[in-house]
């Protein structure tokens, strides 16, 4: 079954809380803020709802990453 919820906020910080949170105790499938609709996945979960994942900090900080650009 499927639950969809409106929620009014006050801004992006609030949206990104909000579905973080949800997303610690139930499964969420897709958020939609602004025009801006994600689906979540195992690659994309609800933690990187409104981050662009492509300067995602956590995988440019990995031993690959670095050792292929030269930072440390």
């Amino acid at each position: 079954m499927i639950l969809n919820i409106k929620i009014e906020v006050k801004n992006k910080l609030e949206a990104y809380d909000i579905v973080s949170r949800l997303g610690l105790q139930h499964k969420i499938k897709e958020a939609e803020f602004s025009g801006k609709k994600e689906v979540f996945d195992q690659k994309n979960k609800p933690a990187l709802f409104l981050k662009n994942n492509k300067t995602n900090i956590s995988k440019y900080r990995s031993y690959e990453f670095r050792q292929k650009t030269g930072t440390k």
